[in-house]
């Protein structure tokens, strides 16, 4: 879930609500789809459809009632991206990680209500790739990237999304604070927290969280099928692997990151 698409009368607004269902929908929606889904009428809905493949945000193919994305959305996610300059570091520091791990590791960026993975690095020698692809969203509160990006949060910003959530439906507020208190506590323990087949049944995945030097917040997370990527594997290996990587593009990017707070902790003790 991505969160509510504008309300609003404008254009504007309902142009993004049609783009928004269609994101969603890998094989299309048909005009009649659209308005019933929106409440829009479905003139209205025709002229926003023809206004829109006029630039290229959606295409429909020759013969057929649905309406997919286009193409012209393209130019605007590229540009979304390459403001993202900790994406090209992240590949930088991170593709020894997944070869060491065997694992895909993921940089997350919250959407809304939902994270949104900005760029994989996966093994070159890998033999089953990630079925997650950039532009693909997890779960907040169940995945490892959603709950380190929550642990990573400012107390004040993480009661509001929690409110957030719970309003919308996502979540409970005692579902949240269940899966924040063990996260934070697992990354104050060792800087990375875990989703062991709560937000895939079949994926294991660690995370932590990282401040990059513009201000920015994201979560990095190394993980797979289970049956390859077992609990004990990726909180030791993979854990020890994110820590190194991290360190050194700390050194060269200035990011600060969970591993800063535990690194100190044990100072103190």
């Amino acid at each position: 879930m991505q969160g509510d698409l504008p309300d609003g009368s404008g254009s504007l607004a309902r142009m993004l609500r049609v783009l928004g269902l269609l994101s969603e929908e890998p094989n299309g929606l048909t005009n009649s789809e659209l308005a019933e889904r929106t409440g829009i009428p479905r003139p209205t809905i025709s002229r926003l459809l023809a206004q829109l493949s006029a630039i290229a945000f959606v295409h429909q193919r020759a013969g057929s009632e649905r309406f997919k994305m286009g193409p012209g959305v393209l130019k605007l996610s590229q540009a979304f991206l390459d403001q993202l300059n900790i994406r090209a570091a992240f590949r930088e520091y991170f593709q020894q990680v997944a070869e060491t791990a065997g694992a895909a590791v993921h940089l997350g960026y919250r959407d809304r209500l939902d994270m949104v993975v900005v760029e994989i690095v996966q093994p070159r020698s890998a033999t089953l790739f990630t079925r997650q692809r950039i532009g693909s969203h997890m779960d907040l509160v169940t995945s490892a990237l959603g709950r380190a990006y929550i642990v990573g949060l400012p107390e004040v910003e993480r009661q509001a999304l929690m409110r957030t959530l719970v309003e919308a439906g996502v979540t409970t507020a005692e579902s949240f604070t269940r899966a924040y208190s063990h996260a934070a506590q697992e990354i104050n323990d060792r800087g990375c927290c875990s989703s062991f087949g709560e937000w895939n049944p079949v994926i294991h995945a660690v995370a932590t969280w990282i401040h990059a030097p513009d201000g920015e917040m994201y979560s990095i997370s190394c993980g797979g099928p289970g049956y390859l990527l077992p609990p004990e594997f990726l909180l030791s290996n993979a854990v020890q692997e994110m820590r190194r990587a991290i360190e050194q593009m700390s050194k060269e990017t200035g990011i600060r990151s969970a591993f800063d707070h535990v690194a100190s902790a044990r100072k103190r003790t």
